[in-house]
């Protein structure tokens, strides 16, 4: 980045964000807003850089707000003159057929790739307070690691990432079928086809657990402790379970699970996920399943292309987690 680029990207950045909502809401066309996407990115790889954390995540959530705005005056020119497309068709000019042109830019002529389109007319459709979820998640991360987290790689905010179907298999094939699946959706079930399965409205956290569990917890901040917290006070009502969640092996919640688990399965490559409206493209973190049961040894042949560890019995006592 130029010295200049520089300073003027800090001008943007620096400020409070309330400032740089004031600035995005001003503007008027969509160059304007490209103009503070594109600076805050600079900034940001700027910050990262000089190990600037909290410039960071304040570049990164001037992007987010950027490419926010972007969404909303694209689908409101979706909806009115819509998009150029290239030939809309053709005309006839004496004897002869001519080619209409569309008179329309082009998203390419503004700089918006397909992939930035795409993204910022997701987040443009994203309710007020998951869009701060959003914001506020990676913030956290950036502050916490320096790092994203997974679940933004592609913006939607959704926290619902779901498993892919080779992955499915083999907890139903070391538990012989899936009883519950205390996190979930309708759109899960396509794939998990657990005998019950509870929702965020039905909030699995408020219900009993038992049979053969599978689960893979939302990821939002917090949420996963609550649920391995529940996986392991629930231990004498269920026979069976398997656990997928991030590699994060500093946590209190992935400790304790390790101190109740009877197996635990490392893949080789990152899990990639997905949701209703896209594919994560790239993962930043590894993730581990982890088995809890007798069948320890069904749960090594299932994930035999994995590094599988039994682990010993802690000496060190378990944590609650808050």
């Amino acid at each position: 980045m130029q010295r200049g680029e520089r300073s003027r990207a800090v001008a943007l950045v620096a400020p409070a964000y309330e400032r740089a909502v004031a600035a995005l809401a001003a503007c008027r066309t969509v160059d304007e807003v490209k103009q503070i996407r594109d600076r805050a990115v600079a900034m940001k790889a700027y910050a990262r850089q000089a190990r600037d954390r909290g410039l960071e995540a304040a570049a990164f959530e001037i992007r987010l707000r950027a490419e926010r705005r972007l969404g909303e005056m694209l689908l409101v020119q979706r909806a009115t003159v819509g998009f150029n497309r290239g030939m809309a068709g053709k005309a006839v000019s004496g004897s002869r057929m001519a080619p209409l042109k569309d008179a329309r830019p082009t998203l390419a002529a503004a700089g918006i790739d397909k992939k930035l389109s795409a993204r910022s007319q997701r987040l443009a459709t994203l309710p007020v307070a998951e869009f701060r979820t959003v914001i506020a998640d990676g913030r956290e991360r950036i502050l916490a690691v320096g790092r994203e987290r997974a679940a933004l790689d592609t913006m939607t905010g959704s926290m619902e990432w779901f498993t892919k179907p080779e992955w499915i298999a083999r907890p139903r094939a070391v538990m012989g079928g899936i009883d519950l699946d205390p996190a979930s959706c309708a759109f899960a079930q396509r794939v998990v086809r657990a005998a019950e399965w509870f929702d965020r409205k039905q909030d699995g956290l408020a219900q009993p657990w038992h049979g053969r569990i599978w689960i893979n917890p939302p990821y939002r901040t917090g949420l996963v402790g609550k649920f391995i917290a529940k996986l392991i006070e629930e231990r004498a009502s269920y026979k069976q379970a398997v656990v997928l969640v991030l590699s994060l092996t500093e946590t209190e919640w992935f400790q304790n699970l390790g101190r109740v688990a009877s197996a635990v399965a490392f893949p080789k490559r990152r899990l990639v996920f997905y949701n209703e409206h896209t594919e994560q493209q790239q993962p930043v973190w590894g993730s581990a399943f982890f088995y809890i049961g007798a069948r320890r040894e069904a749960f090594a042949a299932a994930f035999a292309d994995c590094l599988v560890t039994a682990p010993m019995r802690p000496v060190t006592p378990m944590r609650a987690v808050a």
